[in-house]
């Protein structure tokens, strides 16, 4: 075959306008670009589609090759119709990674092809924007980042943004534009999770929220509003359907030389929420920073960033995070350190979020949910979310470097009780709970925490301490929250002992319902509370059924919690266990050897064990014989017609009590000897005793000898005279859903040990047990790296991954397919194989959702390559 290299296509695809690109013989419609991020769908793939028309007669066929890291990744070709002009299209797809691909286009002409276009550096990935003034766009030149994977969508250098002139680039082009925070988060994101990001940041120093969320109602992408720019960035991109996150950075200018209120702020913001969701979708994440405190005089800048920590309850699908207290602040902007923490707290609300990380503890601000006196009004206590675990910080000793005099920052000093400060004198932390001991008896209702602005003569911005939680995530200021008064505290109406094990706790209702209750418990004595539950405000009960068994008596408090207060924690009520005494005994049997001579002695050993809690007494233990074996004595059991039996006064907890006697066997053969419990005078937890020896209990056991000589043919068993029923084996199948299908997936080799290039031939059978016909259900098979495919008829072929399309698999019915693969690497290979769709619905599985997530339309293997 003759490959042509002629005039390749080497423009890059950066505007929008242009609807077709031509090139010997053809006019593209569709095609990807130089560096250019393909959004990733739930598999974590994505589909690169070239489509045109063909306006020369000579060409056949068209076809796409694509790369991964310099190796052959995936195909396609389609053949064209012979009436031109022809439109066509073709596609193939792209994994998620740490990799880039190369896109090749080719034309055929019998056995000749002739390259067309080569795209290069091509990620599948996310998107993520961020949008807000300053803070948004913070820039280091001088910050080490390999952009490899990372991407931008901007304007091109020098044109004007009006013109639409939009271009692929790595992240550090154009230069600064991501901007440090989207870089880091980039970084976080590929090192973490391997998904490559592309930033996009519609962020522009110094702008109020009016300019960034001005929207032309008639044509929101209009290129006259930053608005409009950033969403015709998206569009021209792809990234709407699959935005992951949405991150807003902005405020200065409001809280700061503007000088606007909460209520312009918030109305705004309201707006730019509705722009948000009509333009992008529900789906995105909204991720709104509460600004930091700056030095210019606004009285309303604290109610501006109260508005913003309230947005996460105002809002759907919107999480907040506070920058006060990161390091680097100068009263406006912040250090490269400061940015990067902030990119670093924010990626983990991302990663939990948008990538399912399981760092999840304390990793939001803390927030406050209400505040409110005690009886005598001098101590005031704020609570946090529950997961909180709150830090009183020390106070600290500060040198002014234009003086050389000290002075201190406390904490006391900037907490408000209706706008003055000095009312508080200390504070403790308890858990999610702050108690602000008072100078005095206060009256005021409204709690301020920092004030709306700051600078002294020591400092033109602040520098002192913060509330914190115990992962250093610094708490949202707040402004003028409600102080209301403590309830009174819950009263006990009993605690009722049920059988099983459980108590049953009940108390009065206060005058008010509230939103909830909190109830603890404690088992050593009241030393120590957990949480066990947190029952509805209309219950007055609550039945505790996870009682310890050790815990003779426990104790029980409990508070309720309302929207802006809760009350006084409950006196505690004691309650007394039932007296369920229980031992957990099991049973082993042993013999000295497995193979005997006729006639010839041998030890059997009992072991019984107490697995506790209490002492077992009264133990009864059987061992009935099998035919044709004798007793010859053992000391502390009884034999009678067969039936070896022994009594143990007691068992102790974690004591093991063994018994041995002497047997032998007078006939050739196989021997099966089983015993088993069949008294205790406490309960057992997990068996019933005397209930036979075949029900699998722990509470007996069998064990196996035979003959030597021996006759294979003849098995002698224990009698097993009282066996209580075994219920019937239930079916591991659901019930078919009428309507939807139940697929499953089965892979099986023709060998699991082959040797390097030996060809394995995988044989995947997909059956139907479900109520419908599965009008369709195509299977994906995921070879592993030392695997490489040698055969697949009717497979297509997408770098490692091979998949095949079957159509009307009836009711019942099992449908095998096959292909053939050469090992080329030594060690355990893993080969996957799931279904990735189907038609009607699965009624238990969810196609394409992965291939070790133990749901029956998986299926694995694993080869041993010699």
């Amino acid at each position: 075959m003759a490959m042509r290299y002629t005039g390749v296509l080497l423009l890059l695809i950066l505007v929008s306008s242009p609807p077709c690109h031509g090139q010997a013989g053809f006019l593209f419609n569709q095609l990807p670009a130089d560096f250019q991020l393909f959004a990733r769908d739930n598999t974590n793939q994505a589909t690169i589609v070239i489509s045109g028309i063909a306006t020369s007669t000579q060409p056949q066929r068209v076809s796409v090759q694509v790369w991964r890291e310099g190796q052959h990744w995936a195909k396609s070709m389609v053949s064209l119709p012979v009436s031109r002009p022809a439109s066509f299209s073709v596609g193939a797809s792209i994994r998620s990674g740490r990799a880039q691909y190369i896109v090749r286009v080719f034309s055929h002409t019998g056995t000749d092809s002739t390259l067309l276009v080569e795209r290069t550096r091509i990620v599948c990935g996310d998107f993520i924007q961020i949008h807000g003034q300053s803070n948004a766009i913070a820039f280091d030149p001088t910050y080490s980042f390999d952009d490899t994977y990372a991407r931008n969508v901007a304007f091109l250098p020098g044109s004007d943004p009006s013109s639409g002139q939009v271009g692929w680039f790595p992240a550090k082009q154009p230069y600064g534009s991501v901007g440090l925070i989207g870089w880091r988060l980039q970084e976080l994101i590929l090192h973490h999770f391997d998904v490559p990001v592309c930033i996009i940041n519609g962020a522009i120093g110094g702008a109020g929220i009016n300019v960034l969320s001005a929207r032309n109602a008639n044509n929101p992408a209009s290129l006259n509003t930053a608005y409009g720019q950033l969403l015709f960035r998206h569009q021209w991109a792809s990234a709407i359907p699959r935005l992951r996150a949405i991150v807003w950075k902005q405020g200065e200018t409001e809280a700061g030389g503007a000088f606007e209120n909460a209520a312009y702020y918030s109305t705004q913001f309201d707006q730019l929420y509705r722009n948000w969701r009509q333009d992008y979708g529900p789906q995105p994440r909204i991720y709104v920073s509460q600004i930091n405190f700056m030095p210019e005089t606004n009285q309303q800048a604290g109610a501006i960033r109260d508005f913003q920590r309230r947005t996460k309850t105002l809002y759907a699908n919107l999480e907040t995070i506070a920058t006060v207290g990161t390091p680097g602040h100068d009263g406006v902007h912040y250090s490269t350190a400061g940015n990067l923490q902030i990119a670093g707290e924010l990626f983990r609300q991302i990663a939990r979020d948008v990538y399912a990380s399981t760092d999840t503890l304390q990793i939001n601000s803390p927030d406050i949910q209400r505040a409110y006196y005690n009886t005598s009004r001098d101590t005031l206590t704020m609570v946090f979310q529950d997961d909180m675990r709150m830090v009183w910080p020390a106070d600290s000793t500060l040198t002014n470097p234009n003086t050389g005099t000290t002075y201190q920052r406390r904490m006391v000093d900037f907490l408000y009780i209706n706008g003055q400060n000095g009312r508080v004198q200390s504070g403790t932390a308890d858990r999610n709970r702050v108690r602000l001991k008072l100078t005095s008896p206060q009256s005021g209702t409204a709690l301020t925490y920092l004030p709306s602005f700051f600078t002294d003569s020591h400092t033109a911005f602040y520098n002192g301490v913060h509330l914190k939680n115990s992962r250093n995530m610094r708490a949202f200021s707040f402004n003028n929250v409600f102080i209301a008064n403590v309830l009174p505290a819950i009263t006990w109406v009993s605690a009722d002992l049920l059988p099983n094990n459980q108590i049953r706790i009940t108390w009065n209702p206060p005058a008010m319902q509230p939103l909830r209750y909190e109830l603890d418990r404690s088992d050593d004595g009241g030393l120590t509370f957990n949480r066990i539950s947190q029952p509805a405000g209309v219950a007055t009960q609550f039945i505790d059924q996870n009682l310890p068994y050790q815990a003779i008596a426990v104790y029980y408090r409990i508070r309720a919690i309302t929207a802006q207060t809760e009350s006084i924690m409950s006196s505690l009520l004691h309650a007394f266990k039932p007296d369920v005494r229980l031992a957990d005994l099991s049973l082993g049997l042993v013999t000295s050897a497995r193979i005997m001579k006729l006639n010839e002695p041998f030890i059997a050993q009992m072991t019984v064990y107490n697995n506790g809690p209490s002492t077992a007494t009264t133990v009864v233990l059987e061992n009935r014989l099998p035919p044709h074996v004798t007793f010859l004595g053992g000391n502390g059991l009884t034999h009678l017609a067969g039936v070896v039996s022994a009594t143990l006064g007691s068992v102790a907890v974690s004591e093991m009590v063994s018994l041995t006697y002497t047997l032998s066997i007078q006939q050739p053969g196989r021997y099966v000897n089983a015993a088993q419990i069949i008294q205790s005078s406490v309960p057992d937890p997990d068996s019933q005793t005397n209930s036979g020896t075949a029900d699998g209990q722990d509470d007996a056991v069998m064990t196996d000898f035979r003959s030597t000589p021996t006759n294979e043919l003849t098995v002698y068993v224990s009698p097993n005279p009282i066996q209580h029923p075994l219920p019937p084996v239930q079916a591991n199948q659901p019930t078919p859903v009428a309507g939807q299908t139940d697929l499953s997936l089965q892979i099986t080799p023709n060998t699991l040990t082959p040797a390097i290039n030996e060809v394995v031939t995988f044989t995947l059978t997909v059956s139907n047990r479900g109520g419908a016909v599965a009008a369709l259900a195509t299977v994906v098979n995921k070879l592993p790296d030392g695997l490489m495919l040698h055969e697949a008829s009717g497979w297509t072929i997408a770098g490692n991954d091979v998949s095949i399309s079957l159509t009307n698999l009836a009711v019942g019915e099992s449908r095998h397919v096959w292909f053939r693969a050469r090992a080329t690497a030594s060690g355990i290979q893993l080969n996957q194989a799931q279904i990735s769709h189907t038609t009607p619905i699965d009624s238990d599985s969810t196609p394409g959702n992965g291939y070790l997530n133990g749901e029956d339309d998986t299926a694995s293997v694993s080869l041993r390559v010699r």
